[in-house]
C-alpha cells in the first residue's frame, strides 16, 4: 500500500473515537482549518482523508506520523504457532508462493491462519494468484476478511459467509461451501444449487455445477436434466457429462439403446450405417454433423456414444470381454479416429484395463495414468519413453498433493533430472522437494560430492538446483508432526 493509505487504514481501524490523526500539510494552516469546521471527530477525519488524497495526487505528500498500532477487536481465528507459524512468517515476508501454498495446504484442514501482523503482505501476495487468490487469502482468517473492506486491491478477496447469505458471498466462498456440503451432505448441496443457480453468469453456473461431479448420485438425476436446456453451452457439456456417469440415467440409457442397434459382433465389429440415434440424443447434446470431412455422420455418433458409455457397456452388449473390444477397435477402418473416444470412455468411467492397453500405445494419452491406483501410476512413469520426462516433470510440478514418492521413483526422479537437468527449472527442482522422501537426501548428498568441482554449466546446474529440493524436504521435516494425508 500509498504511505498515505497506510496512515489512513490505520487511523480508520482505531476508530475516530480513540486517535484522530492530526496530518502536517504543506500548507501549515489547512489541518486546522479542517479540524475547525469538521461537524465531528468523523467527518474531521473524513475531510483529512480527502486532503491527504489530493495532496498526495498533486505530487505533494503528506508527512509520515506515527499512528499508534492497529488493533483488531474480534475473534482473530486459530493462529498458526511453533515452526509452522515461523516458517509461514519466512514464506510471506520472502513472497515464497511454493513454501507458502504447501503451508496453507497444512493449515487448511485446521483452520489455521497467520498472525495478525502478516495480513498485510499475505493479503497483497493473494490479490496477485488469480484462480488461487482465495485459497491464499484463507489465511488471513477473520482478520483478512475485515481490512479486505480498506484496500481496493484486496476487495476481490472479501468472500462473505456462504453459510448466512450465499448468494452474496464470493464465487470462490460458494464453491468451497458447496464442495465441503457436497461432501457431508449430497443432497443438501444439490437443493442449494438447484434454488440458486439460474441468477448467476454462465460462466459461475458451469464452475458451481461442475462441484456435482462428486459423490454423483441417482437422485441427481432430475436437476441435470434441466441443465441440459441451459443457454450456456458450457453448461450443457457440464451436464451431460454427469449425466453419462449416472448408472440407469435416461441419457445413458439412449446410448445403449443406440449403441445395441448400431453395432453387432460376428468374426469383428458391424458397424450399421443406416441406424440412427434416437432425436432424444441430439436434444441432450449428441452433435448432427461431422467435425471431419472425411468421417460419416454414422461414424461421428457412434464415436460419441463410445465416449459416453463404459467399457464394460459397450462390451456387454457384443458379449465380449472389454480388452477383446478394444483389440476389435484397432482393426476397422476408423480405428485412427476412434481413438479419443476410446480414451474418453476410459477416462469418464475410469476403466483401468482400458487405462493400461492404451497407455502402452506410442500416441497413449499420458492423462489415462491418472484413472491406475496411485503405486501403478509411478511404475507407469518410469516405463515411458525418455520424451515424455518433460511432460512427467510438468505434470508433477503442477499436482496440488503432497503425498510422498515412493524411494524407487524419488530414485527414478533424480537419475532421470541428472542425465536431463534442464528438465525443469529451479521452481520445478524446489516443488519437487516437498514430495520427496527424507531417505533421497543420501543421493542427494552423494551427488553433491562427487560433483564438488563440476564446471560444467549443466552440472553445476543440476548440483545448485539440488540444494533447492533439499531445502524442501528439510522444511518438510521439520512439519512431519502434521498430517500430511489430509493434503
Amino acid at each position: 500500500m500509498q504511505p498515505y493509505i497506510e496512515q489512513l487504514v490505520n487511523a480508520a481501524l482505531l476508530g475516530t473515537d480513540k486517535i484522530l490523526p492530526e496530518y502536517s500539510f504543506a500548507d501549515a494552516s489547512l489541518g486546522q482549518r479542517l479540524s475547525e469546521t469538521g461537524a465531528d471527530r468523523e467527518d474531521t477525519f473524513l475531510r483529512q482523508a480527502a486532503a491527504a488524497f489530493l495532496y498526495e495526487e498533486v505530487g505533494q505528500p503528506t508527512q509520515q506520523l506515527a499512528v499508534p498500532e492497529q488493533t483488531y477487536q474480534g475473534d482473530t481465528g486459530n493462529q498458526a504457532s511453533g515452526k509452522l507459524g515461523q516458517l509461514l512468517e519466512t514464506a510471506i515476508r520472502t513472497d515464497d508462493l511454493i513454501l507458502l501454498h504447501y503451508l496453507a495446504s497444512l493449515s487448511r484442514p485446521q483452520n489455521l491462519v497467520v498472525a495478525p501482523h502478516l495480513v498485510p503482505d499475505l493479503l497483497d501476495i493473494a490479490a496477485k494468484q488469480g484462480p488461487k487468490k482465495a485459497f491464499f487469502a484463507a489465511l488471513s482468517g477473520p482478520v483478512g476478511q475485515w481490512m479486505c473492506q480498506f484496500e481496493p486491491a484486496w476487495s476481490n478477496l472479501m468472500t462473505g459467509d456462504p453459510e448466512e447469505d450465499f448468494e452474496t458471498a464470493s464465487i470462490a466462498a460458494r464453491v468451497t461451501h458447496l464442495e465441503n456440503l457436497r461432501q457431508r451432505d449430497p443432497n443438501a448441496a444439490r437443493l442449494l444449487l438447484e434454488k440458486t443457480i439460474a441468477a448467476e453468469t454462465a460462466e459461475k453456473r458451469a464452475v458451481l455445477l461442475n462441484i456435482m461431479a462428486k459423490h454423483l448420485q441417482p437422485d441427481d438425476e432430475a436437476f441435470l436434466e434441466t441443465q441440459l436446456k441451459d443457454k450456456s453451452i458450457k453448461v450443457r457439456q457440464i451436464a451431460h457429462g454427469l449425466l453419462i456417469k449416472i448408472p440407469g440415467s435416461r441419457l445413458s440409457g439412449l446410448y445403449k439403446s443406440y449403441w445395441q442397434k448400431a453395432v453387432k459382433m460376428s468374426n469383428s465389429l458391424d458397424l450399421i450405417r443406416e441406424e440412427m440415434p434416437d432425436n432424444a440424443l441430439f436434444e441432450a447434446g449428441m452433435e448432427k454433423v461431422s467435425s471431419q470431412k472425411s468421417i460419416p455422420d454414422y461414424i461421428y455418433y457412434l464415436a460419441q456414444t463410445i465416449a459416453a458409455l463404459s467399457p464394460d457397456d459397450l462390451a456387454q452388449h457384443l458379449q465380449i470381454k472389454p480388452a477383446a473390444l478394444l483389440r476389435q477397435f484397432d482393426k476397422i477402418i476408423y480405428h485412427g479416429f476412434f481413438q479419443q473416444y476410446v480414451t474418453q470412455s476410459a477416462l469418464n468411467f475410469r476403466h483401468i484395463e482400458w487405462a493400461k492397453m492404451l497407455l502402452k500405445k506410442s500416441n497413449g494419452n499420458i492423462d489415462l495414468i491418472d484413472v491406475l491406483p496411485k503405486a501403478e501410476q509411478f511404475e507407469f512413469y518410469q516405463k515411458l519413453n525418455k520424451s515424455h520426462f518433460v511432460t512427467i516433470i510438468n505434470r508433477l510440478y503442477q499436482q496440488e498433493t503432497y503425498e510422498l514418492f515412493p524411494e524407487e521413483f524419488a530414485q527414478f526422479l533424480l537419475t532421470s533430472l541428472r542425465n536431463a537437468p534442464y528438465s525443469t527449472d529451479t521452481k520445478g527442482y524446489y516443488r519437487l522437494g516437498f514430495n520427496m522422501p527424507e531417505s533421497i537426501l543420501t543421493t542427494i548428498d552423494t551427488y553433491g560430492r562427487k560433483m564438488e568441482e563440476a564446471k560444467n554449466p549443466s552440472d553445476r546446474f543440476f548440483i545448485n538446483n539440488l540444494g533447492e529440493m533439499a531445502k524442501a524436504i528439510e522444511f518438510r521435516r521439520q512439519l512431519s508432526h502434521f498430517n500430511h494425508s489430509q493434503i
